[in-house]
């Protein structure tokens, strides 16, 4: 079959150029529609990632929070560490001491003679309180202790004279010093 066409070239051209022109355009509102969503979506994914490192830079804040008072606390653990140690450190060594100590004690006191309270004043110096029958009693109880390796510039602080049911007692306060590695 033939075809015959009666339209002249330029309306032939024209509606060519016409049909470029329409291609043309749509191609390009096509890429500029891409083009357009790309950013969009890549505006989108920018927005949600500045969100994303707010939301991290928040946590780090808070975390930085905690570890403040975790380098705190860890201080505090090592300080307490530090005195138990010292503390048990103290009570090893000087548990046999004072065992001894009250052995050697128990070994002056004279009948007659009562301990109230012995007080440790620190630099190796002794406060004792007791109660004696008599001044015999509280002489005898200080030469026992002059004699003792473990004692001594033993020293008369108070003597009182007081009634208890009915008997006259002494009061007394003595000090002394111990001497460490006297036997120990």
């Amino acid at each position: 079959m033939t075809r015959i066409n009666l339209l002249s070239k330029e309306v032939i051209t024209k509606r060519r150029v016409k049909k470029g022109v329409l291609l043309g355009a749509l191609l390009a509102g096509m890429v500029i529609f891409f083009a357009v969503t790309f950013y969009s979506a890549k505006v989108a994914q920018r927005e949600n990632l500045k969100r994303e490192i707010a939301a991290a830079d928040e946590e780090i804040a808070k975390y930085k929070a905690l570890e403040v008072q975790l380098e705190e606390v860890k201080k505090e653990k090592a300080d307490i560490e530090r005195r138990l140690g010292v503390i048990k450190q103290l009570i090893e060594k000087d548990r046999q001491l004072w065992a001894h100590l009250l052995d050697e004690m128990s070994r002056c006191i004279p009948g007659g003679v009562w301990l109230e309270s012995i007080d440790d004043t620190g630099g190796d110096e002794l406060q004792i309180s007791a109660v004696a029958l008599d001044n015999f009693a509280v002489a005898q109880y200080m030469v026992s202790l002059m004699q003792n390796i473990f004692f001594g510039e033993v020293e008369l602080k108070d003597l009182e004279k007081v009634v208890i049911t009915n008997y006259d007692v002494r009061n007394i306060q003595l000090s002394c010093r111990y001497r460490r590695g006297a036997g120990v």
